[in-house]
């Protein structure tokens, strides 16, 4: 839906749709992940909280316990080793959204540049020229709120 309001999904081939979706969920479950864990306090104790504000530990031993649930799954003891790397990068990033402070448009602006750069990425330098209009637009009040808030 999201895609289709700001008409971002008129600039992309259909090749390009599915792996855009796909980046554009994963990324929002990130950003919104970040958020609840900062809400939640789980910087500090090291827990990743979901968007339903349920949590998980992130250390080797939970993230095994948790992959061991997944009959499926291969090389769990792999998989968890190295969804501990990843989530202590995780938690850098979320601590950095938190140093900023970001009020609630900002953490939407945020997202938004985050969304597009990930369209970029997908979508090759053809896109590019698509969704800088969104980025002309986007700009400026930006531009503006800063100065006015830098001059206080």
């Amino acid at each position: 839906m999201y895609l289709n309001s700001t008409g971002l999904l008129g600039c992309l081939s259909s090749l390009d749709e599915l792996a855009i979706i796909s980046n554009t969920i994963q990324a929002w479950l990130l950003f919104e992940m970040s958020i609840s864990t900062i809400r939640n306090g789980g910087l500090q104790i090291k827990r990743v909280f979901t968007i339903n504000d349920k949590y998980f530990e992130t250390n080797e031993d939970s993230m095994l316990s948790l992959y061991l649930t997944d009959p499926n799954l291969k090389n769990k003891d792999y998989i968890a080793r190295t969804s501990t790397d990843f989530y202590q990068d995780y938690f850098q990033t979320t601590q950095a959204i938190h140093t900023y402070r970001f009020d609630e448009s900002e953490l939407t602006v945020l997202m938004q540049l985050w969304l597009i750069s990930i369209k970029h990425i997908v979508s090759k330098r053809s896109f590019w020229s698509a969704t800088s209009m969104f980025l002309v637009v986007l700009a400026p009040p930006l531009a503006n709120f800063y100065a006015v808030f830098l001059k206080l």
